[in-house]
């Protein structure tokens, strides 16, 4: 299942079925018309799609493969030009030992001639440098914030980590596509429960409520709601709302969230963190369409 997922909206925008072989950069669409900023992860590298997403007027923004190559024609270290790496290669073994805590902001010239913006950053996960590739002009987006949207690419993760977890949204062992629809559909119709539930718990009553809780641990409650929803049965759902509310503090957030909150670890610290940055009038300018 190859999705289209919207962050602003926080839904997909498209779904198509392929087969389990297909390359899913194939379904990347540069649409011409709805102009956006894609981020996307190592498996979506290829420069030829790259070039066909920046012609179409989009950004993109995805994290580089360690081998990958490029000339570098230009490279700023904390705003000032280091012409050290200038005509090198992204390969040389320099470029990932210089200082590698610090980020490196490069200009890069790929195979196919695409120029493109690199930044060197530090993994903590990794315990070593990764590569960022996008095509947002610097004066748009200094590297620390840049690399901060990035960052939001892990709000897909925690999706699809709630859709496998309680939806069993997982592969079908069928030949007939039909099957493959009916069994998506449910499970993405008892996504869309849980989520009217978590939105009602975490919006409506401030509860500040994690998503992926109310996914795993709904069994005291979604037999017998699911049953008086279709039913349309308003008296016992009510009734069921009162019971959800009185459990809600099993679903609240842990404390580590607002450490997650304060390292930009989480979707909603990164939006409300851009919201208020010094760079809002260059994104009017140059970026509001994305």
């Amino acid at each position: 299942m190859q999705t289209v997922f919207s962050l602003v909206t926080g839904m997909f925008k498209a779904v198509t079925f392929t087969s389990g072989t297909a390359d899913e950069r194939e379904v990347v669409n540069a649409d011409k018309q709805h102009p956006v900023l894609k981020i996307m992860d190592a498996g979506y590298v290829s420069y030829a799609l790259l070039e066909l997403i920046h012609k179409a007027g989009s950004y993109f923004m995805l994290l580089g493969k360690c081998n990958m190559t490029g000339k570098i024609t230009a490279c700023f270290l904390k705003g000032k030009s280091l012409t050290n790496f200038i005509d090198k290669d992204l390969k040389e073994p320099l470029l990932r030992a210089y200082r590698p805590h610090d980020i490196l902001d490069m200009d890069v010239i790929l195979n196919n001639g695409l120029q493109v913006r690199v930044l060197r950053v530090w993994s903590n996960n990794k315990g070593t440098v990764s590569y960022l590739i996008t095509d947002i002009p610097r004066q748009c987006f200094p590297a620390q914030y840049a690399i901060l949207i990035q960052k939001l690419r892990w709000s897909i993760e925690l999706l699809f980590k709630c859709l496998k977890s309680r939806v069993n949204l997982r592969g079908v062992n069928t030949s007939y596509l039909t099957i493959v629809y009916t069994v998506a559909q449910a499970s993405l119709i008892a996504a869309i429960i849980k989520y009217l539930i978590y939105l009602y718990l975490d919006e409506k009553h401030r509860y500040y409520i994690s998503m992926y809780k109310v996914f795993v641990n709904c069994d005291p409650w979604w037999d017998e709601y699911c049953v008086n929803l279709f039913k349309l049965n308003i008296r016992a759902l009510k009734q069921n709302f009162k019971m959800i509310r009185t459990i809600a503090n099993q679903y609240r957030k842990s404390q580590t969230s607002n450490t997650r909150k304060e390292e930009f670890k989480s979707f909603e610290a990164v939006i409300e963190f851009l919201a208020k940055a010094p760079i809002k009038t260059t994104i009017e300018a140059n970026f509001s369409y994305a």
